[in-house]
């Protein structure tokens, strides 16, 4: 398993304590790859039924979505 930085809400808390915003360009990037990683899960027919800040991890500026239960 790969080593990621921090979740996304220690990512926003982090950022706030730093008093560092977000850009318009960062959000965006944020919005454009999640939907990215939304669309590709849909077209495999596969359902991520926890979408929230913790199962989103950062490392250098990237997002990843993590936390996959099986249902079988």
């Amino acid at each position: 398993m790969e080593k990621y930085e921090m979740n996304m809400l220690e990512y926003i808390s982090f950022r706030r304590k730093q008093l560092q915003l977000f850009t318009v360009q960062e959000i965006n990037g944020f919005i454009s790859r999640m939907l990215d990683i939304l669309e590709l899960l849909q077209k495999r027919k596969i359902a991520h039924r926890d979408v929230k800040p913790e199962n989103i991890l950062v490392r250098n500026h990237e997002y990843f979505l993590c936390d996959f239960e099986d249902s079988i």
